[in-house]
């Protein structure tokens, strides 16, 4: 319900674009952007962490490490004013982080540990509109929303006991996960012109989870992130 008021809401907006495009002679999707970046995910898991150890008395432990995940996509874009920019960007994120569970023996000492590394795969759109404070139009700042849809998830994990490795295996774990993500972006970014038609991108993104990766028994793990993305970006 919600993805689909998120869409219905963009729909309105581009369709006033349209028009005032229409009205004004211009090209309504006027640049072009290819982008692809590197960034840390922030798994958030203080309720698992806490449950397990509480359900355990103590001799359980669950914690979360952040992983390098990578985006890949493309921007469409509508100029509305000279400083103002609509941004509709289709994109492939990969989303991974490590769990580790860890059990005790009644005197503390660690008995058995399981390393999980987990891979999750969407299929991202956002919506953001940006705005240019100077005349240059380099500087720009962002905000808006993004829908994910998980597309893959694999869960390969490692198993010790006594500090000896016992085995390992990969499994799918799609069924496991939310299948669909809203989260809040923002950021910004600075344009480097390379011709009268291409300009060179630097741009920092943080989103926000809104909704959960996991949501099981009242229990629920988050992912946050911040990416470093760089492109090229084509005027029409």
């Amino acid at each position: 319900m919600v993805s689909r008021q998120i869409i219905f809401v963009v729909s309105a907006i581009l369709t006033c674009s349209v028009q005032y495009t229409v009205a004004q002679d211009r090209i309504f999707l006027d640049k072009v952007e290819l982008i692809g970046g590197l960034g840390i995910n922030l798994p958030n898991s203080k309720d698992w962490s806490q449950y397990i150890y509480d359900t355990s008395n103590g001799q359980a432990t669950y914690n979360t490490k952040s992983k390098i995940g990578h985006l890949f996509g493309i921007s469409l874009i509508h100029s509305l004013r000279p400083k103002i920019e609509f941004q509709l960007k289709l994109a492939y994120e990969t989303r991974n982080y490590s769990e580790i569970y860890s059990t005790y023996d009644i005197n503390g000492i660690l008995y058995s540990e399981s390393l999980i590394y987990q891979d999750n795969n969407y299929i991202t759109i956002s919506f953001t509109p940006t705005f240019f404070p100077i005349n240059d139009h380099s500087l720009h700042f962002f905000s808006g929303l993004s829908y994910s849809y998980l597309v893959s998830s694999i869960a390969t994990g490692e198993n010790y006991v006594n500090n000896q490795y016992v085995g390992g295996a990969s499994i799918n774990t799609k069924d496991g996960f939310e299948s669909g993500l809203i989260d809040a972006v923002a950021g910004f970014g600075y344009l480097i012109p390379l011709s009268s038609k291409i300009q060179g991108i630097i741009r920092i993104q943080g989103n926000y989870g809104l909704t959960k990766t996991i949501d099981q028994n009242n229990l629920y793990l988050k992912v946050n992130s911040f990416f470093v993305s760089l492109g090229i970006r084509y005027l029409r």
